[in-house]
């Protein structure tokens, strides 16, 4: 459920460069829950010429949790983090096979960094809490809650309790794109209302 990335945050010049510019590294505590919800509802969020993907066992709607722990500019000085909640459908485009992670909305706890990579979060204000218990025997008990407040009168408010297993390397989805046009902000809030989440499926890292 649980990932600990370490990722190096990279902002593209502009095409007359054509070069790549370092603009900070991050290490970031992640939670993943995958849900499946109504194909439909999803189809209505995505651009023309897009289908939704299901990932095995049926899930077709992903929330990122992101909580960085250091963030490094180009410097190697600290800067603030900015927390992150996001909306992600499996998609493909229609007619091939190759699957990718459309992000379709999501909050970013610091006005400064909205409307985001992906053009379309939301700024807001976010409260993390986390606590870990482990017992006689080395087994961890995580309760997380988060809690978002978009400036658009939007919120979202999350609860886990899991127990750790042991770490593992795992290969997870490693590219994420935004709708071709991206809607505006002002629709993040609306589109989580849209949301008629069934139980959640087996959490993935």
């Amino acid at each position: 459920m649980r990932a600990l990335l370490v990722a190096a945050a990279l902002l593209v010049a502009a095409p007359a460069i054509a070069q790549e510019k370092f603009v900070s590294s991050n290490v970031d505590a992640r939670t993943l829950l995958d849900f499946k919800v109504s194909d439909a509802a999803l189809k209505k969020m995505l651009p023309e010429g897009w289908d939704v993907a299901p990932r095995a066992g049926g899930a077709n709607l992903r929330v990122t949790l992101v909580d960085p722990q250091m963030v490094l500019n180009a410097e190697g000085k600290p800067t603030d983090p900015v927390r992150v909640i996001s909306l992600g459908v499996p998609v493909k485009k229609s007619g091939t096979d190759a699957t990718v992670n459309m992000v379709i909305a999501g909050y970013v706890s610091s006005a400064k960094a909205a409307p985001g990579a992906y053009g379309l979060y939301g700024p807001g204000r976010a409260q993390v809490e986390r606590s870990a218990r482990s017992d006689i025997e080395g087994v961890s008990s995580i309760q997380e809650s988060w809690a978002f407040t978009g400036e658009d009168g939007g919120s979202v408010q999350v609860q886990l309790q899991y127990v750790r297993g042991l770490p593992a390397k795992q290969k997870v989805d490693g590219m994420s794109i935004r709708p071709p046009s991206p809607s505006s902000t002002a629709s993040t809030v609306s589109r989580w209302r849209r949301m008629s989440c069934a139980a959640p499926t087996r959490p993935t890292a």
